[in-house]
C-alpha cells in the first residue's frame, strides 16, 4: 500500500492541483477513521471521484466479484503461465519437503497430516494440467513403481472403526501411493468396472506433474511418466480372451494405463505380436508358467510389493495368489510390505511369518502355509523397516499410517542402493 500511494502522489503531482480532493492516506482510511470522515465527509458526499477512489482502494464484495469477472475473461501471456508453471513446480517441490519431514516422524504423531498433504498435491496436479499447451514443459517422473498384490474378491476381517469395505480401503491407500508419487503395478483384471479401472481413474487425479519449462527433460518416455498405473497382463490371461475383447480393453485401459502384454516367459511384447497366435484355453501348466513369469517380472520392475486382503481360496498354483505373490518377493529377497490389518491372506501370511502377535481364531489350512516357517521375523522383508514399524504394518487398520510406513521404508531402501551404487 505504501509503494501504491507514493507512486499515486507522483502522478498526482504531473496533473495539476489536486487539493480539493482526498488526500490519498485519508482516502484509505475514510471508511474507518471518524477523523477523516468529519474532516472530509461534506467533500465526499458531492464529490464523484473522491467516491470512485475510495471504492478502488476499499473495494466493496461487489466491485470485487466485478474486477475477478473481468479478469477471468482476460487471456494470459506466455510470460504469465511460464511464471505459473514455476510457481507449482516450487509448490510442489515444498510440499515434497514437508512430506519428507512428515514420514521422517515417528508415526502416528501427525496424524491427518499425510492426507492434507496428498489432498494438496492433488489441486496442484488439476493447476498444473491447464499448463499442457506449455512448450518446453516437463513431466517429473515416478520416483518409483511399487506392485500391488490383492485380489478382486478378498475376505476382509471387518475393522473395528467399521470401516469394512475393502474398495474404500484400497481406494485410499491407492490414493496416498499415487500423490507419494509411487506409481502403481498390478496383475491384469479384464474386466470393466474392476479394479485395475477404479485405480487407473484414481490415478489421474495424481499422475499428471509439470515442472518449470526452464528444468531440465527427463529421458522418459512421456507415457510412462503420464500414466500412474502399469497393468500386467500374464500369458494365460490373455491368450485366451477373443481378439475383439483385447482390443476393446486396450482402447479403454491404454488411455488411463500402461498395459504390459507378456510371454510365456514374461517378456512384454506389443499386443500385436500375438494377434495371428491360436486362441485357447490355457492348460495347467502354461497356468503354472506364466504366472510364475508374471510374479518375478514385476518383481523385477518394481522397489517393492505391497500384499494386502486377498482371498485363501486357490485357483492355479499350491497355495493362494497373495501367498504365492509374497512367497515370490521373499525367495528373491526383493522388498515386501504385508498389510495384514486389513485382513485376508495377508493377515494370514502377517501370522505364518509372526509379523504379529494377534493369534487367528482359525487355524489356517490352505496348502503351502507352512512354507512360510522358512522366513520367520522381519529381517527376510528387505524393506527399509525395522522390527518395530513391520509389526505396526502388520497390524494397524488405518491406512493413513501403512502408507506412511510404505513410504518410509522405501525412502530407506532407495537411499540403500544410492549409497551402494
Amino acid at each position: 500500500m505504501d509503494d501504491l500511494l507514493e507512486q499515486m502522489s507522483i502522478l498526482a503531482d504531473q496533473a495539476g492541483d489536486w487539493r480539493p480532493h482526498l488526500p490519498y492516506a485519508a482516502a484509505v482510511g475514510f471508511l474507518e477513521d471518524e477523523k477523516y470522515q468529519q474532516q472530509h465527509g461534506a467533500h465526499v458526499d458531492g464529490c464523484q471521484y473522491c467516491q470512485q477512489l475510495i471504492d478502488a482502494l476499499r473495494p466493496s464484495e461487489d466491485t470485487m466479484a466485478k474486477l475477478l469477472s473481468r479478469v477471468a475473461e482476460l487471456s494470459l501471456g506466455s510470460e504469465v503461465r511460464v511464471d505459473f508453471a514455476d510457481a507449482v513446480a516450487e509448490a510442489r517441490w515444498n510440499l515434497d519437503s514437508l512430506r519428507d519431514v512428515v514420514l521422517a516422524q515417528s508415526h502416528g504423531d501427525h496424524p491427518g497430516a499425510l492426507r492434507a498433504w496428498a489432498n494438496a498435491q492433488q489441486h496442484l496436479v488439476h493447476a498444473s494440467q491447464s499448463l499442457d499447451d506449455l512448450n518446453g514443459g516437463a513431466l517429473v517422473p515416478w520416483t518409483a513403481t511399487v506392485a500391488l498384490s490383492l485380489d478382486t474378491q478378498p475376505n476382509v476381517t471387518p475393522l473395528e472403526r467399521g470401516r469394512n469395505k475393502f474398495g474404500e480401503i484400497l481406494g485410499d491407500t491407492v490414493s496416498l501411493l499415487l500423490a507419494s508419487r509411487l506409481r502403481v503395478a498390478l496383475a491384469g483384471d479384464l474386466q470393466t468396472g474392476g479394479i485395475s479401472e477404479r485405480i487407473c481413474n484414481l490415478a489421474h487425479r495424481f499422475g499428471r506433474r509439470r515442472v518449470s519449462a526452464r528444468s531440465k527433460n527427463f529421458p522418459v518416455a512421456v507415457d510412462e511418466l503420464k500414466l500412474g498405473v502399469t497393468e500386467y497382463c500374464a500369458w494365460p490371461v490373455h491368450i485366451s480372451m477373443p481378439l475383439e475383447k483385447v482390443d476393446t480393453y486396450e482402447a479403454n485401459f491404454g488411455k488411463l494405463g500402461m498395459i504390459q502384454w507378456l510371454t510365456l516367459q514374461g517378456e512384454s511384447r506389443p499386443y500385436s505380436d500375438f494377434v495371428e497366435m491360436d486362441r485357447h484355453q490355457p492348460v495347467a501348466e502354461e497356468w503354472e508358467r506364466g504366472l510364475t513369469a508374471l510374479r518375478n517380472t514385476m518383481i523385477h520392475d518394481s522397489l517393492g510389493q505391497i500384499t494386502m486382503g486377498g482371498s485363501t481360496d486357490i485357483s492355479h498354483g499350491a497355495m493362494p495368489s497373495l501367498a504365492q505373490d509374497a512367497m515370490a518377493s521373499l525367495r528373491s529377497e526383493s522388498p515386501l510390505y504385508v498389510l495384514g490389518g486389513f485382513g485376508g491372506c495377508a493377515h494370514e501370511v502377517a501370522v505364518a511369518m509372526k509379523l504379529t502377535e494377534k493369534q487367528p481364531t482359525d487355524y489356517f489350512n490352505w496348502q503351502g502355509f507352512d512354507e512360510f516357517s522358512r522366513f520367520i521375523g522381519a529381517k527376510h522383508l528387505h524393506n527399509g523397516l525395522n522390527d518395530s514399524e513391520n509389526h505396526t504394518l502388520a497390524e494397524t487398520t488405518d491406512v493413513e499410517e501403512a502408507v506412511q510406513l510404505v513410504g518410509l521404508g522405501m525412502g530407506r531402501v532407495v537411499s540403500q542402493l544410492e549409497r551402494r551404487s
